[in-house]
């Protein structure tokens, strides 16, 4: 297993709820492996049905693979190269992509939590972050 990447077993899907458990990352040797559970419905006003892209994803790719983000060869996708697929799907969609990032995913996320008024406490949790710096990722306009 490839250390520091999602795995295929890290994604739990039940209905409408995904579950993406974290076992390596920044802070794991302190906080121990993570969980983030994510609402895979349609957002009100979207037809992006989170849940049931994930389960077309997972079964267009196969299970040969244990990373969630692989190629065929089974190497995992870096950073990097994340990225650079991010911006070429955005373009795609027709969205400016200058405007994202791989990183853009936490702004969102703990904006999201914000917006929900999440306390501090729970969006520290959800972000993993061990200190008030997930403040400096909330946009809220």
């Amino acid at each position: 297993m490839v250390r520091g990447c999602l795995h295929v077993d890290d994604v739990l899907i039940s209905g409408d709820l995904i579950t993406l458990s974290f076992r390596r990352f920044k802070h794991s040797s302190i906080q121990g492996p993570q969980s983030l559970q994510i609402q895979g419905a349609c957002s009100p006003g979207s037809s992006i049905y989170v849940a049931a892209f994930l389960r077309d994803f997972l079964r267009a790719r196969g299970a040969k693979q244990a990373l969630l983000f692989a190629y065929p060869d089974g190497s995992p996708m870096l950073r990097r190269e994340f990225d650079v697929a991010l911006k070429q799907l955005l373009i795609f969609c027709g969205y400016q992509s200058s405007a994202f990032k791989g990183h853009s995913f936490r702004i969102g996320a703990a904006t999201a939590a914000a917006l929900r008024c999440e306390s501090d406490a729970q969006i520290r949790a959800a972000g993993r972050w061990t200190s008030d710096a997930f403040r400096r990722y909330i946009r809220i306009a």
